[in-house]
């Protein structure tokens, strides 16, 4: 008796996630937003300029997920259940691989954008300049040399799918 195929990874997340339980989603949506947090907290001047959009509410939608973020007074972003946003970011591509592909080449996503283009002009001057310093991160917990060999070894890999991708 052979059994069939498993489902390519991404669509059985992308099923998992139509399943999964409230708390679930809630949990990972937190966990994007400190990320998130982390970011801007690494860069003054990108809080700064949120700061000027406190109160406003953005939603990032990727079917069937859908992020939704609120702007704080100190420029860092909180979780918010308002139905609508002052702005909707929508990311056209569905297939993860296509996704994939134009991230490796380092191209733009197809966004669509409705609501404040103003805000939506500052999502993009974060998405410009916004860097996550990964291997500083690693070396706080694992030590300067583990993080610089870690590093290297996801850039190692990093090469190898992006040649894979073309």
């Amino acid at each position: 008796m052979t059994l069939p195929p498993p489902p390519p990874i991404l669509e059985f997340l992308a099923h998992l996630s139509n399943q999964s339980p409230i708390w679930l989603k809630s949990e990972v949506q937190n966990r994007v937003i400190l990320m998130c947090n982390h970011l801007l907290n690494q860069e003054p001047l990108a809080r700064q300029r949120l700061v000027a959009h406190t109160g406003k509410t953005v939603t990032l939608k990727w079917d069937p997920w859908a992020l939704k973020l609120k702007i704080s007074p100190i420029g860092l972003f909180t979780e918010h259940e308002e139905v609508s946003a002052d702005l909707t970011l929508s990311l056209e591509e569905t297939n993860v691989l296509e996704i994939s592909r134009l991230l490796a080449k380092k191209q733009a996503l197809p966004w669509k954008i409705n609501g404040d283009v103003q805000l939506a002009a500052e999502l993009a001057w974060l998405q410009n300049h916004l860097r996550w310093d990964i291997e500083a991160d690693l070396a706080h917990w694992l030590g300067d040399k583990n993080a610089y060999l870690i590093m290297q070894a996801l850039d190692f890999l990093g090469n190898c799918i992006r040649k894979i991708m073309r």
